[in-house]
């Protein structure tokens, strides 16, 4: 590649309303960490960062020891300091970094791949995922935006991404990524994927 991209896993927040870690959650025969580090690994990236934050000794067991993992001890302010955090570590040494969240099952490598043939052979500098009522990450963010990163604290990337909304190149989901935040959405969706009840 001659852009050096970096990709960072968000995977720090308590899963409070989960009532257990979603990054330990059994996903098909992998766990939910393991299974997206997967598909990450698959794509050619510069550097490969895991952000973690609560329960992160339990966590880190799991990791890919291709991953750099980043310990956020703030984590309890939000996303937005996981965000600064990877982004002070990475940049000097990528172009560009693409974030994603692990809570994030749907997500393939084809489609990452999709982000940074966009920000390379397109000169698109901001990519970001097109939801139905919004967009998100998936999101790469060339370096001239890393400033904006650094001053995150709670609130996400979305921030940046509505802020520089007349920027940004949108790329639509194969399928709707869908959200797993409570035990009830992760039952449906782990039936909708493996056809059967994640305890089965």
């Amino acid at each position: 590649m001659s852009k050096k991209i970096g990709v960072v896993v968000l995977a720090a927040g308590s899963s409070s309303r989960m009532g257990y870690p979603k990054q330990l959650l059994k996903w098909g025969a992998k766990t939910l960490i393991n299974h997206i580090l997967q598909e990450v690994s698959k794509v050619r990236y510069a550097k490969y960062i895991v952000v973690l934050g609560s329960q992160s000794e339990v966590v880190r067991t799991a990791v890919d020891k291709r991953f750099n993992v980043l310990v956020n001890e703030n984590w309890i302010q939000g996303m937005g300091s996981s965000i600064a955090l990877a982004t002070a570590h990475l940049k000097n040494e990528v172009d560009a970094i693409q974030f994603l969240m692990v809570d994030q099952p749907q997500i393939d490598s084809l489609f990452l791949k999709f982000f940074l043939h966009t920000y390379e052979f397109k000169n698109k500098k901001l990519v970001a995922t097109k939801y139905p009522k919004s967009i998100g990450i998936p999101a790469l963010f060339d370096s001239s935006y890393y400033e904006e990163l650094q001053s995150l604290t709670k609130k996400g990337a979305k921030t940046i991404l509505q802020k520089f909304a007349n920027e940004v190149k949108l790329i639509t989901p194969p399928k709707p990524l869908e959200d797993m935040d409570t035990p009830e959405e992760y039952n449906n969706l782990h039936k909708k994927v493996f056809g059967v009840a994640p305890d089965s």
